[in-house]
């Protein structure tokens, strides 16, 4: 299960409580309703929930485990050991898988919260530490840097 929480004048408080199957990953989509879910026993199925309603919005199977999944106001990332798949947030379409990604084997990923301009950075190389930029929105690599002499 998992619990969600929320922030409400400088306190702490739970807003959601879920006691069915175990799960490894849950995000929320800031203080909205919607949330991504990954349970063990189905790693390969991103159910996206409005938690409020007790609704369940869509469901997507991929190739592989899901390893992460960020959200922002524009788009859902979703991190496989070898493949980046990015979603439209209004209707779950597949705008673009990033195939050319090193293997990530630890679901290494940040989404920009900031949907106008909704950066991706991810591992750019297995080799060397080098992050790669790319551009969620436009659907474009934008740099990649080099961050470290270690993988």
């Amino acid at each position: 299960g998992y619990k969600l929480f929320a922030l409400e004048h400088d306190k702490v408080e739970q807003v959601y409580e879920f006691t069915g199957e175990d799960v490894c990953i849950v995000e929320r989509l800031f203080s909205s309703a919607l949330i991504a879910v990954v349970s063990l026993s189905a790693p390969r199925k991103l159910k996206m929930y409005h938690f409020k309603r007790g609704t369940e919005i869509c469901n997507y199977r991929y190739p592989n485990s899901v390893l992460a999944v960020k959200l922002n106001r524009a788009r859902v990332v979703v991190v496989l050991e070898d493949i980046i798949y990015i979603h439209n947030i209004k209707d779950m379409k597949v705008l673009h898988r990033i195939q050319d990604a090193p293997l990530n084997i630890k679901g290494i990923v940040a989404l920009s919260v900031n949907a106008d301009n909704s950066y991706l950075a991810y591992p750019g190389s297995g080799e060397i530490g080098e992050v790669q930029v790319f551009d969620a929105l436009n659907l474009a690599p934008v740099t990649m840097t080099v961050s470290h002499d270690s993988p």
